[in-house]
Order: C-alpha cells, then structure tokens, then sequence
C-alpha cells in the first residue's frame, strides 16, 4: 500500500477542518489540570537511645546489700565477690540469693516481677548479678543429655535477648535513680566431653558464641559490664573443658579453685555503677 499523502489529499483535508469550525463544531475539551501532588516529608530520624553512663562507686560507707539472680551457676561464686568488695571498699556486704537451680530466664523474669520481698530487695542493693538459663529456648541435648532438641536459631537467640533485656531494665527500674553496681556475666561451658561423644562440638560452640553476643549486646545497650567467665574458664579460644583442669567438684558447677577464678573475673571488672 502506498502511504504517501498527495498534495490534492492535503488540500482537501484542510478544507473539511475549515468547514467543521466554521459550523460550529465543539471545540476539544481542555486536558484536566492535575492537582500538584505535595512532596512528601522527609521523616524525622528517631532520636538515638542514649548510652548509660558509667559513673563512679558508690559512696562506700556502712554496709551494702548485694542481690543475686539466677540459676545454680550463680551458687558458687558471690560469696567470694562480697569479700572482694569487702577488701577493695572498706565495706560489709550482706549477700540476698534469690538465685535458684535450673532457673531458666523466663522462672527468673517471673520471680522477680511477682515476688514482692524479691522486688525489695532488689530495690535495696547496691550490688546486684544476674544470669539466665536458655535452656527451655535451645533444649537439654547440648548439656549431653540423651532427651529433648536443639534449637539455635535466630529466632531463639532473639527471644532469649528479649528475655535477658526484660530482666535487665526490671532491675533497673526497681533501682531507678540510685547509683548501682550491676554485673552479668557469660556461662563457663562444661559439656565439652558430652559435645564430642555426640559429635556436635562445633555446632554447640556456635550456638554459645550467639548467646554470649546477645549478653554482650544488653550489656552494651544498657551499659551493664558483663563478667567474661567463659574467657576465664574455657580458655582463650573457649574451647577448652574446666573439668580437665580441675575447677569442677561434680562437673558442671565449679569448686573453690574454680569459684576463685569467676569472682576474680567480677573484680577485675571493677566498681563502676550506672545510674538506671
């Protein structure tokens, strides 16, 4: 087909738009105006959450009372860390244990929400630490035993977080306003024979590695100095097993030797407090 238009076809196409104006046709109707749409607000960045602010010790004068929270690993070593209290302030340090074996972190949050003489306790201490058992969250088996799962996935190492941080700023809000010393601390692992007879060594230290980094993490956001026992006890590569170096009395809990070491890791730490 020949596309081309002709002069001829021009000029008569020309005439018939003449002719439809000139008889009235209806003008073409205007495009619509669009309505400007507004440029939409740069949101506002959340204001960030302040650090917690160390500040120094206490005034040490009188006598102190220092809480403890937890499960069993929490038996062995306050009572030395109240004599290196003791020592190092010049103070008497009266030890209240609320910590209580298989504590898990949930039985911990519980207690201390529900307890009264607990909450008043803790409202009165000076010195207060806290550790909670992921054990109802990831399972028995990597203790070594032969019944139940392991679990470690993201999803429970965010709930055991969500766990420790809602103890943390229970504790603080019961001590709000008042300078306090409020440690927690990482658990030594003495399983290592179990985890090789399973073979799971790698799998269970990885696990552990991601709880230690959620305590970190609290301590971090609300600047609470977090005790490294697990340092201290498994060795610089947290690989070692305490009960090959004689630090346990019945393989999992530590003797005096074993208690020594713990509380001295506390100490090192220091006497800095935060004012919640």
């Amino acid at each position: 087909m020949d596309c081309r238009i002709l002069p001829t076809q021009i000029i008569a196409l020309l005439s018939s738009l003449l002719l439809a104006v000139a008889c009235g046709s209806p003008a073409p109707t205007a495009a619509p105006t669009s309505t400007p749409v507004p440029p939409t607000a740069t949101p506002t960045p959340a204001p960030p959450t302040p650090t917690p602010v160390l500040v120094p010790t206490p005034a040490a004068r009188g006598s102190w009372n220092y809480m403890v929270l937890g499960d069993s690993s929490s038996w062995g070593f306050p009572t030395l860390y109240a004599r290196y209290i003791e020592a190092d302030l010049g103070v008497m340090v009266r030890v209240v244990s609320w910590a209580a074996g298989g504590f898990t972190s949930a039985q911990v949050l519980k207690q201390l929400r529900d307890n009264a003489q607990e909450r008043l306790d803790v409202s009165q201490a000076q010195v207060v630490t806290f550790y909670d058992n992921p054990l109802h969250l990831i399972g028995m088996r990597i203790t070594g035993s032969e019944f139940g799962n392991h679990e470690c996935s993201a999803q429970v190492v965010a709930a055991y977080k969500a766990e420790l941080g809602a103890i943390a700023d229970e504790i603080m809000a019961l001590r709000k306003g008042q300078p306090t010393i409020i440690r927690t601390y990482t658990r030594f692992m003495p399983f290592y024979r179990a985890w090789k007879a399973q073979g799971q060594v790698e799998e269970y230290r990885r696990c552990v590695a991601a709880l230690d980094e959620t305590i970190f993490e609290i301590g971090r956001e609300r600047g609470i100095l977090v005790a490294d026992t697990a340092l201290a006890m498994n060795g610089p590569n947290r690989d070692q097993d305490p009960n090959d170096k004689g630090y346990l009395y019945d393989g999992v809990h530590e003797n005096d030797e074993g208690a020594k070491i713990v509380a001295g890791v506390f100490r090192k730490l220091g006497y800095a407090a935060i004012v919640p």
